[in-house]
């Protein structure tokens, strides 16, 4: 039999040097990027996508392409940019096509030259993505580019925010202006300078 006391010491010394090397050695490790195979797929993956955006490989063609299986490269895929190949396709057609609408080309020639199907194929996207259709999203650019200066936000808060500080410029400068015609009784509802929704 053993001496219950010495069981006790031999455990209480246990303790007391696991827990001084932890005070010396121990915390959190820092955080490292791993390269896995699976993340120089999804780049090669991306590249391949990015190369052939007007057409691009089906998922299984490119998997072999690649060396791997399809549901490999979804997982790797979806690990490294944080969604599938199809929908980062479909982000990356949108960003293309802006700035092809930027430098002035037609909605319908974006929409063929991304590899969407047609127009309305890039609207429904486009809309989604920038919130705006790709027309509006256009004519909006070229009004901004032909003023004062350039686009910042492509939507209407920022034509909001300019007719806001335009009339608050007025109405410091006329501060006699009469009180019967309100800013919302002054044309059209897209004259006010906030808009209903925010």
């Amino acid at each position: 039999m053993t001496d219950p006391s010495a069981t006790e010491l031999h455990d209480t010394l246990l303790r007391v040097a696991v827990t001084r090397l932890l005070r010396l050695n121990g915390g959190t490790l820092p955080q490292r990027a791993v390269h896995t195979a699976g993340a120089r797929i999804a780049a090669r993956a991306r590249t391949v996508l990015e190369e052939r955006m007007a057409d691009p490989p089906p998922l299984k063609q490119l998997a072999t392409d690649l060396g791997t299986s399809p549901f490999a490269l979804l997982r790797a895929f979806r690990e490294a940019y944080g969604m599938p190949p199809h929908t980062w396709l479909t982000d990356a057609r949108v960003r293309r096509a802006r700035h092809l609408l930027d430098s002035g080309s037609a909605p319908a020639e974006a929409a063929v030259a991304v590899g969407f199907t047609d127009q309305p194929h890039l609207n429904r996207h486009f809309t989604r993505i920038v919130g705006v259709p790709p027309g509006a999203y256009q004519r909006e650019r070229k009004n901004v580019q032909d003023g004062d200066g350039p686009l910042l936000l492509p939507s209407g808060v920022w034509q909001n925010r300019q007719l806001l500080q335009k009339h608050m410029k007025k109405t410091v400068e006329n501060p006699t202006r009469p009180s019967s015609e309100t800013l919302w009784e002054s044309g059209s509802p897209s004259d006010c300078p906030v808009s209903p929704s925010g």
